[in-house]
């Protein structure tokens, strides 16, 4: 939707390549405007972690990701439910920082995600723009993603 698009670019817009960027404030911003697009539902969605600053080029693509995990969760994960639970956190190691985005929503199956799915996508931006993992479980209710990448 084209809310949804304008949110998005209001994020990107505070983020200049080749410049390092707060990662837990852009995802908090993120997860404001999730909040936003969630319409009539009473959702919770709370982004807390260590701080740290990644390069902006790296800042667009892990705003993406989230962003993509956190509409999924809105649009997929409570289906006749008025409320539940988004968690995004950040951990900063000494050579990785990790997110992990949680939902206590329906879950699905992973074995059975079509081959043309967003999962799929994520998947293979993570790997070739991030050069990170990203493992997925949803085992009957919820959904957890966790994202490995490198610090440069």
């Amino acid at each position: 939707t084209k809310k949804l698009i304008d949110a998005v670019a209001t994020v990107y817009d505070g983020i200049e390549p080749g410049k390092p960027t707060a990662l837990v404030p852009m995802l908090q911003r993120i997860g404001a405007l999730t909040q936003g697009i969630a319409e009539n539902r009473c959702l919770s969605i709370r982004v807390q972690g260590d701080p740290c600053l990644i390069p902006g080029e790296q800042a667009i693509t892990a705003a993406m990701v989230v962003s993509e995990l956190m509409i999924n969760a809105v649009r997929h994960g409570f289906p006749g439910r008025e409320n539940g639970q988004i968690r995004v956190g950040v951990q900063s190691g000494n050579a990785f920082i990790t997110i992990t985005v949680w939902d206590n929503g329906r879950g699905f199956s992973t074995e059975t995600v079509a081959p043309n799915s967003g999962m799929r996508l994520l998947n293979s931006v993570v790997r070739e723009k991030l050069h990170g993992d990203i493992h997925w479980q949803s085992e009957g209710e919820g959904t957890g993603v966790t994202v490995t990448i490198p610090k440069e």
